[in-house]
């Protein structure tokens, strides 16, 4: 708090008690890094998290799952649980999900996964979309998140911890 109390006394501009911070783009270690945008983008309110869409790839970028809908669906859900443990969130704190899926046939399965793994925790708001493909050709399906984390968070903190992107 007396840092915010500084930086008010100082004229510098104050969010949540303090010193305000533009937006933050982190590129977690533990995802694949693309150098076309960010994996997490933490807003200027320092607790929304915008998480770009999971696909069933390791940090590497090798595919997982092969052509199995539900070990692709399981690896989504593993990179999103991978990208709310660097903001130190949980599936409580996903506020909604943008799912697009390959097949109307992968709804289902998408469903049964997500079941198993929220366990009990409700869903979040959702919009889900059959596209003709995504950048890929055998990734299946595709979820993007907007979470609520926790507790406010610091850039500076998240980028000496993760691989920041350029700002």
């Amino acid at each position: 708090m007396a840092v915010g109390l500084v930086a008010a006394l100082s004229g510098a501009p104050v969010a949540n008690g303090l010193p305000a911070q533009g937006t933050c783009k982190i590129n977690p270690a533990s995802l694949a890094y693309s150098p076309g945008y960010a994996q997490l983008v933490v807003a200027p309110d320092r607790r929304t998290v915008y998480v770009a869409g999971q696909v069933a790839q390791d940090s590497t970028g090798a595919l997982l799952g092969g052509a199995d809908p539900a070990a692709q669906t399981r690896a989504v859900f593993g990179n999103l649980r991978r990208a709310l443990d660097v903001v130190g969130a949980g599936w409580a704190d996903v506020l909604h999900w943008n799912i697009y899926v390959t097949a109307a046939e992968l709804v289902p399965v998408f469903r049964q996964v997500r079941q198993e793994v929220l366990a009990g925790v409700a869903p979040p708001a959702a919009t889900l979309v059959q596209v003709q493909g995504l950048a890929r050709s055998d990734w299946l399906l595709e979820v993007e998140a907007v979470v609520a984390a926790p507790r406010l968070l610091d850039c500076a903190t998240l980028r000496r911890r993760e691989r920041p992107t350029v700002p």
